[in-house]
């Protein structure tokens, strides 16, 4: 009997071991959706809102510098400022040349890392709402043109460009210098030994989604770009309205950003991002480019805004849903790489165009080529579609097998 019990209290310390190691390991794994999730969320929406808020307030910059700063420069050689710390040093810029370096490609990169990495690791935080996090994402890239707009109008209007660079860039510091403190992986991250794993450019689903957005963000661009000058030129709007109207924009893409992450949860993310597309084509021809009246641009502006935003909100989602964790990284950066791209070759090229067919002032030549751009993402991301449904299929057959 003594032999039993002892044998049975062995037997129960060998269960209770078993189970201690299980409940040590489930602890040590912070779970997904709840606690320092949150945290992680409003800490990536910082960089969000500084990192694409800042695109948005470009328009202000590009509208001084054609009105304004370089009234007798070509506006193709304005057009490289945008593409490619970068503001502080911008702050002593006094030529094109100088500010394409440092606002251009110096700010650019620092935005880019800032945007891969709040990506990145906000995917690995978040799965059960994640459609619902990359709207929220998106959408604090919007609100951060609400804030950064009329603070840049301000600046420029209250101090001098070299001191509005000088703000900007020291509240861009401070603010994601604290964010990137924050922002930790779940678990540990063991991302690909490959610092460029090339066949990712040979992916159909990643090549596809590549070139939707490089497409998209031309045309994306040329309304944050060209649109408040289109309404000097067309309109009569003084300056200040003109660009203060980008935050009608943003803010209408706050909406359609967020509204996004919700219809991805009962739609296919693809198709939204189809019919978004393809509607931003036949806005820009059926209204921008055939009227001058301000009503017609307003609504123009508004309807354009919930349409261009499926592609930022839902692409992490897909990259996400069809590529593993530690390709997950490469797959984003690849995708604002071609989307870097576009803006480097398309807004020079834009400017070329306004500057030699349209003298300056008419602006149906870019807006046919942001269509024009539109349409092709359009058509890429029906490409998109037929290769996950082919991945699909293979994987469906495999697991049959």
């Amino acid at each position: 009997m003594q032999n039993n019990t002892e044998i049975h209290s062995m037997n129960e310390e060998v269960s209770l071991e078993s189970i201690k190691p299980e409940k040590h390991e489930i602890s040590s794994e912070p779970p997904q959706d709840e606690g320092y999730a949150w945290v992680v969320l409003f800490f990536a929406a910082i960089d969000a809102l500084f990192a694409f808020g800042s695109f948005s307030s470009f328009g202000v910059f590009q509208t001084y510098y054609l009105k304004v700063m370089f009234v007798n420069e070509p506006a193709e050689k304005i057009a490289w400022i945008g593409t490619c710390f970068g503001m502080l040093l911008a702050s002593f810029s006094t030529k094109i040349w100088q500010l394409a370096l440092t606002q251009g490609l110096i700010f650019g990169l620092g935005s880019s890392l800032i945007i891969s990495v709040y990506l990145t690791v906000s995917t690995l935080w978040f799965n059960k709402h994640r459609s619902l996090i990359m709207g929220i994402l998106a959408s604090s890239g919007g609100l951060g043109g609400l804030v950064l707009i009329p603070l840049t109008n301000k600046l420029l209007v209250s101090s001098s460009i070299q001191w509005s660079f000088r703000i900007y860039g020291i509240m861009f510091f401070v603010c994601t210098f604290i964010a990137g403190i924050i922002l930790k992986p779940r678990t540990e991250y063991k991302p690909s030994g490959k610092i460029i794993d090339f066949k990712l450019l040979k992916d159909p689903i990643a090549i596809t989604l590549y070139m939707a957005g490089f497409f998209s963000q031309t045309g994306i661009f040329t309304v944050i770009m060209y649109f408040p000058s289109s309404l000097v030129d067309n309109v009569g709007t003084d300056r200040k309205l003109a660009t203060n109207l980008l935050m009608v924009f943003v803010s209408t893409a706050v909406i359609g950003r967020t509204g996004t992450g919700f219809l991805a949860k009962k739609f296919d993310s693809v198709k939204i991002m189809i019919i978004g597309h393809l509607l931003c084509g036949i806005l820009m021809m059926s209204m921008w480019y055939t009227t001058k009246n301000f009503t017609v641009y307003l609504v123009f502006l508004i309807l354009f805004a919930i349409s261009s935003s499926p592609y930022l909100t839902l692409s992490p989602i897909i990259a996400a849903t069809h590529f593993s964790v530690q390709k997950l990284a490469q797959v984003n950066a690849f995708t604002y790489m071609f989307m870097g791209l576009s803006i480097f070759m398309g807004l020079p090229t834009l400017g070329l165009i306004y500057e030699k067919l349209g003298k300056r002032s008419e602006y149906t030549q870019i807006i046919t080529m942001a269509a024009i751009c539109y349409f092709l993402s359009a058509i890429f991301l029906v490409l998109l579609k037929i290769a996950i449904n082919r991945k699909s299929k293979r994987i469906a057959e495999e697991t049959s097998a």
